[in-house]
């Protein structure tokens, strides 16, 4: 019963995006997307028919918002091919500023180990001030938090750049894209640079735990 209300749900959603104007439609069409994999996630989650229903809930408000940047950026351009370009040297840009930003991660990431251990060396000779290793762990939670909002920026940022690309598809041939779909993937493995990075930031914070 549950299982049809919600494919009632996204069908809805379908059907309305199909009487709205472009970028409305682009907003309905996310809205149901999101719905459809926050019900997923929810089944899997807890199975519970309020789980199912909260993930459909906050899906799709995450799938509306996405739409929303994709309308948003499908107005921004006169044509098609202005739109491809632009968008081809966004992703570029934001791949660079995602791999400058990791360098600068792993640098405060060796320093951090490195502190640790002489902070180490210094408990077990009975001369390391418990204020240090405060101080210590209140700047690794600190670059932890920032590097975690970094990795949820550029996951939008390559939601709404694959969206984008995904609306350049229908009407195009994927060789036209081509570059546009290697930028992508690589601000992709760039993203997945950064969580492996957060991943070794979050065990080496629990040192100074």
């Amino acid at each position: 019963m549950l299982g049809f209300r919600l494919l009632s749900i996204c069908a809805a959603l379908s059907l309305l995006s199909a009487c709205m104007n472009d970028q409305n439609a682009t907003r309905a069409q996310g809205a149901g997307a999101g719905a459809a994999l926050g019900a997923g996630i929810g089944a899997l989650v807890g199975g519970d028919p309020k789980d199912v229903l909260i993930g459909a809930a906050a899906g799709g408000l995450i799938g509306l918002a996405a739409g929303d940047a994709v309308a948003r950026k499908k107005a921004d351009y006169a044509t098609k091919e202005d739109m491809i370009i632009q968008e081809r040297q966004i992703v570029a840009a934001k791949a660079d500023s995602i791999g400058a930003y990791n360098i600068g991660l792993r640098g405060k990431l060796r320093q951090l180990n490195d502190d640790i251990s002489l902070l180490e060396e210094e408990a077990a000779e009975g001369r390391a001030a418990r204020s240090e290793r405060r101080d210590l762990r209140r700047r690794a939670v600190a670059d932890l938090s920032q590097a975690r909002e970094r990795l949820a920026e550029v996951n939008r940022e390559i939601d709404v750049s694959r969206q984008v690309y995904q609306e350049a598809l229908a009407d195009s041939q994927p060789a036209e894209l081509a570059d546009w779909d290697r930028r992508i993937r690589e601000l992709e493995r760039r993203r997945d640079a950064l969580t492996t990075l957060i991943g070794d930031f979050e065990s080496s914070t629990q040192r100074v735990a």
